[in-house]
């Protein structure tokens, strides 16, 4: 359990885990959200309708939870979507249902928001973790987080290790629900209209990596997913449009001066 000076006025957090079928990984999930210990937390949990003991689980912990149902959804996107809308913290993030925060995250995260008032995301480091949260490998080398790189490189940005302000989130209108697999890569290109996010140079979280996240049938509609996104905002991005141009306009002067010299 983590603790923290309790005098400093904490920023809500508002945490939801979609759920569906991993009982065998959500109590860990949910038990890594209510130890960090936070005083101003709010915990939303949406169970697709699970067939598994997830609801049993949720149950356990029922009196830390400031809500959570089960019942049939349109995927993990509108389960999102969602609890997002219902959520009445100042930052919001959400965490899947086998991944893990790591102690003291939200203290971390909640300092960064109250020296820099004004930001509305920020991104840190996660851990590739197994199915027994053995730390398999760290997160690749941080590249500068920018529409060029999200988008010739792939999204970059570690979901389970970012969070924003609900009025971001808003005022970019959400993320598409109709992706199945890449509307939190979506969603950060819409935040990157806006502004860089705020980097913590630490394990915030662990995205947990195991059999059934590694299926081939996913991994193929995620690439279909994220090739889309990508010529959408290569084809229809004016920041896009205008960030290429100066690359051009840039290569232009150095190759007119070259021949000037």
């Amino acid at each position: 359990m983590y603790y923290e000076d309790e005098s400093l006025k904490w920023p809500k957090i508002s945490i939801i885990t979609p759920s569906y079928n991993q009982g065998s990984f959500l109590e860990e999930t949910m038990r890594s959200v209510l130890l960090q210990n936070y005083p101003n937390l709010e915990y939303i949990i949406l169970d697709g309708g699970s067939t598994d003991n997830s609801v049993e689980i949720i149950q356990k912990y029922d009196e830390y939870i400031d809500f959570w149902v089960s019942e049939p959804d349109n995927g993990q996107a509108d389960a999102i979507y969602r609890g997002i809308e219902m959520a009445t913290g100042d930052i919001v993030a959400y965490i899947n249902s086998d991944d893990i925060y790591y102690p003291g995250a939200f203290f971390k995260v909640a300092k960064e928001f109250i020296k820099n008032p004004d930001s509305g995301w920020l991104t840190g480091r996660t851990v590739f973790v197994d199915e027994y949260s053995n730390p398999k490998s760290d997160q690749p080398r941080y590249l500068p987080i920018n529409m060029f790189n999200m988008v010739y490189l792939g999204n970059f940005v570690m979901q389970p290790s970012t969070f924003w302000k609900k009025e971001l989130f808003l005022s970019v209108g959400g993320f598409d629900k109709n992706l199945r697999f890449s509307f939190d890569y979506e969603l950060f290109l819409k935040f990157l209209k806006f502004e860089k996010p705020l980097w913590i140079n630490q394990n915030l979280a662990g995205f947990r990596y195991h059999s059934l996240s590694k299926t081939t049938n996913i991994h193929d509609v995620c690439v279909e997913e994220s090739d889309e996104i990508k010529s959408k905002y290569i084809c229809n991005d004016s920041i896009f449009k205008k960030f290429i141009g100066r690359i051009f306009s840039d290569l232009y002067s150095l190759i007119f001066n070259y021949r000037h010299r």
